[in-house]
């Protein structure tokens, strides 16, 4: 019934392990991508006719509405325009650095570390960026890969009623 108790997991711990390696004071650091003249592809994130959207698309299997050059770096400028929810926007097959945040919420400042109105989780390789309702983020993705062959690759928010409700975009990878 509602609201009784349930026995999921039982934690047994047998004996005491120490740890004797020390963390170091300061963490490897991180290359920034080396965005110079990269390709900005603009990302809008909305809902419309009852379905989530990506440039006003829904997900359809086989297409590929971005296409991308293999041994290129872009930026994508995600745009949450729906300012309710945020999305939780997940990249298949690369890794990417969050350039900057634009138009955070207010409860986002406080979080700052730096004047790109990052967080401090923004700061390392990401696969999966949150973008706040109203807010625009801006990363950047290095798209060299050892295939000579086309790959396709998913680009989806992680909320699973987004993506199975369309939020999601197939990405091609080519030379």
């Amino acid at each position: 019934p509602e609201g009784a108790p349930r026995g999921l997991l039982q934690l047994r711990v047998r004996e005491r392990v120490s740890y004797a390696a020390r963390i170091p004071a300061r963490l490897a650091a991180i290359a920034p991508i080396a965005v110079g003249d990269a390709t900005e592809r603009p990302l809008r994130l909305g809902f419309a006719k009852g379905r989530w959207r990506i440039n006003d698309r829904v997900f359809a299997m086989g297409e590929t509405p971005i296409e991308a050059k293999r041994g290129t770096v872009e930026t994508w400028l995600i745009r949450n325009y729906f300012n309710s929810m945020p999305h939780a926007m997940h990249l298949h097959g690369f890794h990417f650095q969050v350039l900057e945040r634009q138009t955070s919420p207010d409860q986002l400042a406080p979080l700052r570390v730096d004047a790109k109105s990052r967080l401090a989780t923004d700061l390392g390789w990401k696969d999966t960026v949150l973008v706040w309702p109203g807010e625009s983020v801006r990363i950047a993705i290095d798209f060299h890969m050892p295939f000579a062959d086309a790959q396709t690759y998913m680009f989806h928010c992680h909320n699973l009623e987004h993506e199975d409700g369309g939020m999601m975009l197939g990405v091609r990878v080519a030379a």
